[in-house]
């Protein structure tokens, strides 16, 4: 009998619990919100701090890949920004950084720190801040996210070690004991394991760069994963084009497969050659269709590309007329299967123009925005533009089956005036492209905050002239509080 009373009370007890919990979670003034677990996720302005992490630059005077970091902060006070510079042969230096409210700012590491090859972490007092790279060189310009978190695999899909072609693999370890690093790479006729980069030891806070060409050569469009055996790094990569078609390109490593991905922004000039590569690090084939989105017409014929397991597969979308020269487009790619990553690259190998560039797609499970995001001002404190850095457009569309969508953006002048820009209702897939104004004296450090109803992706498209490249600064969703 006793026995039977505590179980009955027992039972009561737990109702009690669960009638309780109900009920609170029936009253929230505001529901849980989804865990935004990208990579490059910017921190609601509410939390008590954050952290951005990159790597990639060189540290030289006159090197190939110098960094400059750009801060923007969507937060209504100002914000102390704790920046060390590590270099790899172990030597690090400190150096503090103010953001005004709602502005912008930006750092040389190193103007702080010398060394072949630098890597930074930020911690910044409070949220709200994003965090982009940009690294210029003798052979042109390149810019990417950073990244807000250390992982234990990062991959990417941008690699080529084709005449004329380097690729470097920077890895960063900001933690206090070494990380144990090893590289699979994804190539058309199957996975490659070179011994010299399998458990490769990168110290306590410090970089590590590999050159891959030494060991994987003559490999066009071939996949990386980087898996951290012990420890967590961040990662990216930079390839080096020195052939006819002059440039860098930044890509900020991708952390879990998706299966749906998204280019927010592209624009093809007459004879650019531009092609997307799927890489693929699981253990069965997947199909990609890679659907463009134009201004001028939304029924485009999209490709379809066969991806075999652990390999990549790379189609050319310039060699047919589904994109129109000098036409802004964004691109989205639907996955088979449980996921996998995308890149794209473009080159124009002739004329004053001559460039090369491009950059990893977006995660849109995690990337997509459905609120508010910004996309990280694009030029230094010491004047309003980045030498070379001319037209500027931005490239808006709306994702899934909403007819609901809507989007409007705001962009703060160098006077401190603010110019909004709605875009009213938007139809999924029909693009919108904002021009910038061709006064360069008109913005400084200009940032460009975006509020969507509706699922949409966005990104900025920047035109170097004095300098070789092809450059995107995408918008990074800001996360609920």
């Amino acid at each position: 009998m006793l026995r039977q009373r505590r179980g009955r009370a027992l039972a009561i007890m737990l109702l009690a619990i669960a009638l309780i919990a109900l009920s609170a979670q029936a009253w929230s003034a505001s529901p849980p919100q989804p865990a935004l677990v990208g990579a490059s996720a910017v921190q609601p302005a509410s939390v008590e701090s954050s952290a951005w992490y990159c790597t990639g630059m060189t540290g030289a005077t006159n090197g190939l890949a110098s960094g400059t970091l750009i801060m923007t902060s969507t937060a209504a006070a100002s914000r102390i920004v704790s920046i060390r510079v590590v270099n790899d042969g172990g030597s690090s230096a400190v150096a503090k950084v103010t953001i005004a409210a709602n502005g912008s700012a930006s750092f040389e590491p190193s103007s702080i720190l010398q060394g072949s090859w630098l890597a930074a972490d930020l911690e910044v007092r409070g949220g709200g801040v994003a965090v982009n790279q940009l690294i210029t060189g003798v052979l042109g310009m390149a810019s990417a996210p950073c990244m807000s978190t250390v992982s234990h695999k990062w991959v990417f899909s941008t690699g080529d070690t084709t005449r004329g072609h380097e690729t470097y693999l920077a890895l960063f370890n900001p933690g206090s004991k070494p990380a144990v690093v090893s590289d699979l790479f994804l190539t058309a006729n199957g996975p490659a394991a070179p011994q010299p980069f399998q458990a490769v030891v990168v110290p306590a806070h410090s970089t590590l760069t590999q050159r891959i060409g030494g060991f994987l050569q003559k490999v066009p469009d071939f996949g990386t994963v980087v898996n951290a055996l012990s420890g967590q790094i961040a990662a990216s990569e930079i390839v080096v084009s020195s052939t006819a078609s002059l440039g860098l390109l930044l890509a900020a490593g991708q952390i879990e497969a998706d299966a749906e991905l998204g280019i927010p922004a592209l624009s093809l000039m007459d004879n650019q050659r531009a092609s997307i590569t799927i890489a693929n690090p699981s253990t069965k084939a997947l199909t990609a269709r890679i659907k463009p989105h134009l201004r001028s017409s939304g029924l485009v014929t999209p490709w379809v590309l066969h991806v075999p397991a652990e390999g990549i597969a790379t189609v050319v979308i310039s060699d047919s007329h589904r994109i129109p020269a000098n036409d802004p487009c964004s691109i989205t790619i639907d996955i088979s299967g449980p996921g996998a990553f995308a890149s794209w690259v473009s080159s124009l190998p002739s004329g004053e123009r001559s460039s090369y560039g491009g950059g990893s797609s977006l995660a849109l499970s995690s990337a997509a925005i459905s609120d508010k995001a910004v996309i990280v001002a694009m030029g230094l404190s010491t004047h309003p533009w980045l030498d070379g850095l001319a037209t500027r457009q931005i490239v808006v569309t709306p994702l899934g089956d909403s007819a609901r969508t809507s989007v409007v953006l705001n962009r703060v002048t160098r006077s401190g005036r603010v110019k909004t820009i709605d875009l009213g209702l938007m139809t999924s897939g029909a693009v919108r492209v904002v021009e910038q104004a061709s006064d360069r004296s008109g913005f400084r450090l200009a940032p460009v905050y975006v509020h969507a109803i509706g699922r949409v992706m966005v990104g900025e498209i920047l035109s170097p002239t004095a300098v070789p490249g092809t450059a995107t600064a995408v918008a990074l969703p800001i996360a609920a509080p």
